[in-house]
Formats: C-alpha cells, structure tokens, sequence
C-alpha cells in the first residue's frame, strides 16, 4: 500500500502486531492489537523523518535525489547512540539504497534487535557511515 511522501515515519518495528513498524498512518485493514503479556519483538532505529523530494533536495543543494530525511532522532535511541541528528537524509543501510520511508520501513523491518548495521547518510554535503546497534521495540499498549 502506497503512502504519502510526507508520511512520518517512527522506525519501530511492531512485528508482534504484523506490522513492520510503527506508522504515523494507520492502514485500511490494521492487525489485531497485541495483549498487553504481548512484547514486540522487532528491532528499531528511533527516527521520524520523511522521504527526501526533488524540491527538497534542490533547497538544500544537495546530489542526493532520494533519502529520507531525518525530522527527529529519539533520546537514546540506537540512531541517536550512532550520531544521527535532525537534517541529516539517510540514503543506506547496510548498503542497501533507501529512496522513501517505505524502503527504510522495509529494510529496518528484515533486520533483528540487537544487530549492528551500518547507517549511510549524508550531513551537510558530506557522506558519513556510522555504526548502530538496533534496539527491540518497545510493546505497544492496546
């Protein structure tokens, strides 16, 4: 299901409810919300941001076409512990391209808590990889 450009993303893998993260949005057909004995089980990176337009990418003068751009990093979070910061545009993880918050949904939404993965972003013209260690979900309450 196709979501919006400006979608905010919190990147919180929900897998005990089916979903791959935790969507500002809610889907049409939503899963059956977990019991509160249920824990998430997935991993996340603790970031909102939004996928990276042309027009956004002209006001900033960057080369960088596709990304999502990071609107908040979460206090303690592993993005937060890899120096991720506001402003930055995440364009990999794990090599793997990241165009939207779809494809960050998706590829956050394959890994496991626990494991480390290398974030590329670029901050201020310049193309940095950290290391972050995904942390579990928290459990979402019905």
């Amino acid at each position: 299901m196709p979501y919006a450009r400006s979608l905010q993303v919190l990147i919180a893998a929900c897998l005990a409810s089916a979903s791959p993260i935790a969507l500002a949005e809610t889907p049409a057909d939503p899963a059956p919300a977990p019991s509160q004995s249920e824990e998430a089980s997935g991993p996340r990176l603790g970031i909102q941001g939004e996928s990276l337009t042309p027009e956004q990418a002209d006001a900033r003068g960057t080369i960088t076409r596709r990304g999502v751009i990071v609107g908040k990093v979460l206090a303690g979070s592993a993005a937060a512990r890899a120096g991720l910061a506001a402003g930055d545009v995440l364009i990999a993880i794990d090599q793997a391209p990241i165009g939207d918050t779809s494809d960050l949904a998706w590829e956050v939404g394959q890994l496991e808590p626990g494991q480390k993965v290398a974030l590329q972003f670029v901050r201020n013209g310049v193309t940095t990889v950290r290391i972050a260690t995904l942390e579990r979900a928290a459990a979402q309450k019905p």
